[in-house]
């Protein structure tokens, strides 16, 4: 832990400004027992959790691109999402492999299914047009336009990525692309009807005593009898199955609530 406050520190100077919130110890019990380990290790603790002692960091870390100071992009500059493209059209361009034996592999595997057309690479597609393959940042203006553009209808993830395939483009990541978008679409959210979900709040009714249930039926229109009577208004008690019945001539709220 203190190599993380020495860390934190330090990149803390780089910045003008910032807030320190502290967080209390009941809402933060995790890293507080965390800390206490170092120093002795509760009995509580060593019957549930298995203690390591790591050598090394378990989380890897991860590349970043470089920002430009003059504000302009790199044309050399590739993507990571887009290096699967790249590998492509300069194997289709030049006939070079990169370095790396993974993205060989990938590459003699993607090959015999795409082909450069005018510059462009395009995916073979069984029984239809070649479709044309896009970057990241034209994935993403794509994916916009289909599902909430002029002519869209915020479809779900699967519809939307076969609408994508028949207006002629491609990339490898599209179905989880598709489906990411539309779990951060408000509209879809608010308004889509989730299967099993009822319409309404469900409003929970406890019963104070256990068994205490009963149920009440109206029967009827019977005959008329005497005083004009044709409703049956009957009640039951689950538990001993007690039954209560009254006839009435006509059936109104003051009278169930009296019944």
């Amino acid at each position: 832990m203190q190599k993380y406050r020495d860390l934190a520190r330090a990149l803390l100077k780089d910045l003008t400004e910032y807030v320190m919130e502290q967080i209390p110890r009941g809402e933060n019990t995790d890293a507080d027992l965390l800390s206490k380990l170092t120093q002795a290790t509760p009995e509580h603790v060593s019957k549930l959790a298995r203690i390591e002692t790591l050598e090394k960091a378990s989380i890897e870390g991860f590349s970043v691109s470089v920002i430009e100071e003059d504000g302009q992009a790199n044309p050399d500059r590739v993507e990571p999402d887009d290096i699967w493209m790249d590998d492509l059209v300069r194997y289709y361009m030049t006939g070079q492999f990169p370095e790396n034996e993974d993205r060989v592999r990938k590459v003699k595997l993607r090959a015999p299914r795409f082909q450069m057309l005018d510059g462009r690479l395009y995916k073979r597609a069984f029984g239809g047009p070649l479709l044309r393959c896009l970057t990241r940042e034209e994935a993403e203006k794509v994916i916009a336009e289909v599902h909430e553009g002029v002519c869209a209808a915020h479809q779900m993830s699967r519809t939307l990525a076969q609408r994508i395939i028949l207006l002629g483009y491609f990339w490898p990541t599209m179905n989880q692309d598709c489906e990411r978008y539309v779990q951060r679409c408000k509209n879809c959210q608010v308004f889509y009807k989730f299967p099993g979900r009822p319409a309404t709040y469900y409003h929970p009714v406890s019963n104070v005593i256990p068994f205490a249930r009963f149920g009440m039926d109206i029967i009827g229109a019977f005959p008329q009898a005497q005083g004009r009577k044709k409703y049956v208004m009957v009640a039951i008690d689950y538990f001993t199955k007690w039954v209560e019945a009254e006839a009435y001539a006509t059936i109104t709220t003051k009278q169930c609530q009296r019944f």
